[in-house]
């Protein structure tokens, strides 16, 4: 941070030679200021976008970039903010892979199925659903309107919500949203009669309270909320595609606070990468005492119940520890015990790339935390533009993240070294956010 320089009055002779001098005020150092990242977490992190992202681009002409956050989600401490980007240079020809760590809070995709941990929780909070309630997964044919359905084509059939966000059903989303918009009923090949603008206004306030849609209030300037924020769907089907993702869009950054209010019991903490200010030391190679600590700064408690919450948290759970969740597979380090929420978002393309008009690619997200019984971090993961939804790098990249994380944590432990993450407990939350009101 920016010194005091020394202040020095000089008496001169007429020629201007110097005949005595006098400090007015002395020179200070400037305090020294300590950031949350994690530097070790940091390059492991961006070794593994840079290897993982090389390797799924092969074949893919588009997809040029993909994006980390990691985020203490009791503090708001952001221990790693990476990106990486492909970019050809104009003059050589040559293409390169360049850092693009500020792409997480300053670009936005549409980020699909993450996302339906706050549908879910809209529901109960409106009383479109319940807790455990059935709902049948199966193709939706409205009028003048393109089938509407899950990603396995044929339907899941009667499903409950802890199925419904383990299997990443679509339908069951989509039936939600037709309850809050006042359809209670699907009827074959009729009408959606929802009312869209009140529909959409409800999910939109539910979600900004984990903190999509709205800024997330890190400590950086240049921060963006994405687009079609306060639009309304030009079509009711469009409030469908809101409840999975693919309507609104959303910055990585917002997304691991997202995660980061379901992992913590509902407080949506303000982000940051300050840590603290300390006193500047004569040793260069030591630290001066503590001026200042950034603490945590709860923005809003979510508006839903407790056992709420918990039911979303065990569906995470799900997605990657249930053999039939969507992320079993790809996520393997079970040891950690993630929980999180696979997406997969059809989009418009928008970048550097010559392309046909409206071409349509997917966006492959991951959004989670780590431990489930006790979180110590939230990811979340974006890579977009690609030319297939099946390609699972988004995943492995995650996978990869988790297990640096665990493995630097294990290392220090065993080094001697203090491994305090600065995880607070619900109580600690609550103390910030009861201070803040005061």
């Amino acid at each position: 941070m920016q010194g005091k320089k020394e202040k020095v009055k000089n008496v001169t002779d007429k020629v201007g030679n110097v005949l005595d001098s006098e400090v007015v005020r002395e020179g200070k150092r400037g305090d020294d200021l300590v950031l949350s990242i994690d530097i070790d977490l940091q390059r492991k992190v961006e070794k593994i976008i840079k290897e993982k992202l090389g390797s799924a681009r092969i074949g893919q002409p588009y997809m040029d970039r993909a994006f980390v956050t990691v985020m203490n989600p009791y503090t708001g401490e952001v221990l790693s903010m990476a990106g990486k980007q492909y970019e050809r240079d104009k003059k050589t020809g040559k293409t390169d892979i360049n850092d693009y760590a500020l792409g997480n809070m300053t670009t936005s995709y549409s980020m699909g199925s993450v996302v339906k941990g706050a549908t879910v929780l809209t529901g109960y909070q409106t009383g479109a659903i319940s807790p455990g309630d059935v709902l049948n997964d199966r193709p939706l044919n409205f009028l003048h309107t393109k089938v509407k359905k899950s990603w396995n084509t044929s339907g899941f059939g009667p499903i409950n919500d802890l199925y419904a966000l383990k299997r990443s059903s679509n339908v069951y989303m989509f039936l939600t949203a037709m309850k809050l918009g006042g359809q209670q009923t699907y009827i074959p090949n009729g009408p959606l009669s929802i009312d869209k603008v009140a529909a959409i206004e409800k999910f939109r306030k539910n979600f900004a309270q984990f903190g999509l849609g709205v800024k997330t209030g890190i400590d950086l300037p240049g921060e963006q909320i994405g687009f079609g924020v306060g639009q309304i769907p030009p079509e009711a089907g469009k409030v469908l595609d809101f409840a999975i993702g693919q309507y609104d869009t959303y910055t990585p950054l917002q997304v691991v606070q997202y995660m980061s209010t379901i992992a913590n019991g509902g407080y949506r903490v303000q982000p940051h990468i300050a840590k603290e200010i300390r006193e500047p030391n004569s040793k260069m190679d030591e630290m001066g005492p503590v001026i200042q600590e950034i603490k945590p700064k709860v923005l809003n408690k979510v508006d839903m119940k407790d056992e709420w919450i918990n039911r979303v948290k065990l569906g995470l759970e799900q997605v990657v520890n249930d053999p039939l969740g969507t992320g079993y597979g790809t996520i393997k380090n079970k040891k950690y015990k993630i929980a999180g929420k696979t997406g997969t978002a059809q989009a418009l393309y928008d970048g550097p790339v010559s392309h046909s008009p409206g071409l349509m690619l997917w966006n492959v997200t991951f959004a989670g935390y780590a431990p489930y019984d006790n979180p110590e971090i939230a990811v979340s993961v974006v890579v977009p533009w690609s030319t297939t939804d099946k390609t699972h790098v988004n995943l492995e990249i995650a996978d990869e993240v988790f297990k640096a994380y665990f493995e630097l944590k294990e290392k220090r432990e065993k080094d001697g070294l203090d491994t305090a993450t600065s995880t607070k407990k619900v109580e600690n939350i609550k103390s910030a956010k009861e201070k803040q009101s005061e």
